[in-house]
């Protein structure tokens, strides 16, 4: 069942072929998790730069979705101790543009283990089954 929400925008690379926005939902949560501190500021502030840039490695931004229905779901990650995860939906521009946009969904503070339980498949598919409407 789809759920209809709003994303604001918050940044287009240069040649403008990737877009990022927050859930409007959603957006305090993310945004105060990635302002705690300095640290996790730059970590944030590195992994969207590389975004924009339209790279993509999995340890940095990948693919997170576990069935053909999921696929849109991918995941901003940092790995190590905190080992955190800002779950989001990657798809075409609905009106067609020649633009890929990342919508950051949900946080994940830390992830406790390799494979993806229970807790993690429900937040895959919960982000997946979102649609939105973009706010510039």
């Amino acid at each position: 069942m789809s759920n209809q929400r709003k994303a604001y925008h918050v940044k287009t690379s240069d040649n403008g072929k990737v877009a990022i926005y927050f859930d409007a939902e959603n957006a305090e949560e993310i945004s105060a998790f990635w302002n705690q501190d300095s640290q996790h500021q730059k970590w944030y502030e590195n992994r969207i730069e590389f975004i924009l840039q339209g790279l993509i490695d999995p340890d940095i931004f990948g693919r997170e979705g576990h069935s053909k229905l999921t696929e849109n779901v991918w995941a901003i990650k940092h790995k190590g101790r905190d080992n955190w995860r800002i779950y989001c939906q990657r798809i075409k521009h609905p009106d067609g543009k020649d633009q890929i946009i990342i919508i950051q969904c949900e946080v994940l503070p830390k992830k406790k283990s390799q494979k993806n339980d229970s807790k993690i498949k429900a937040i895959v598919e919960r982000v997946s089954s979102n649609t939105y409407k973009l706010i510039e």
